[in-house]
């Protein structure tokens, strides 16, 4: 299929984009249900550094009201490190106002967009739309705005794979480099001695 007759759409036409309701500092619990922030969300992976919480009991009255994240939704870094991603999976979490965008009600196959967003063409495209001079944020609006090209369903599924096994194939290189530059360290300082 030729890129030419790929559809052309903005990301408001082919998902729903939303943020949370705000959480204040005093509605943060000892335990209870993650409160992920953007700084969470690296490249596609997600890591917690300082784990916060919110109450259950505030969460199930922000799912009830308000809903959160679903599986196969996707958030994207909206401040600091922009236009980071992650596909949400199964746990249960409230995020961070104005700190990632939510993109649910997806139209296209989710992991078709996860990756488009994932990959360079995707990321110039939030780069490029952030706004501000010093301090560079994706405004809900402008990520609205981004156009995204997509093939048949058939193919999204088929380039989702691929770029899939891809990503795998490049993290098991990375971890083995690594490795290998570890081992090649140590052997350099068995010589020295």
């Amino acid at each position: 299929m030729s890129l030419k007759t790929w559809e052309q759409r903005q990301l408001k036409d082919v998902a729903t984009l939303s943020s949370s309701k705000r959480i204040h500092l005093s509605d943060y619990s000892e335990s209870g249900i993650p409160f992920y922030r953007g700084s969470e969300i690296s490249s596609g992976t997600f890591n917690v550094s300082k784990q916060l919480y919110i109450s259950k009991d505030l969460y199930k009255n922000i799912m009830q009201k308000y809903g959160v994240p679903k599986a196969g939704d996707i958030l994207v870094t909206a401040v600091g490190t922009l236009g980071n991603v992650w596909k949400v999976d199964n746990r249960e979490f409230y995020y961070k106002d104005g700190n990632l965008i939510l993109i649910s009600k997806i139209k296209i196959d989710t992991d078709y967009l996860f990756s488009y967003l994932s990959e360079d063409i995707g990321k110039n495209a939030m780069l490029g739309n952030a706004a501000g001079s010093n301090q560079k944020a994706l405004t809900m609006v402008k990520l609205c705005e981004i156009v995204i090209s997509y093939p048949s369903a058939k193919e999204q599924t088929r380039i989702a794979y691929l770029t899939s096994v891809l990503a795998s194939l490049i993290a098991a290189n990375e971890y083995n480099l690594k490795n290998a530059l570890n081992i090649r360290g140590r052997f350099n300082l068995y010589l020295l001695m």
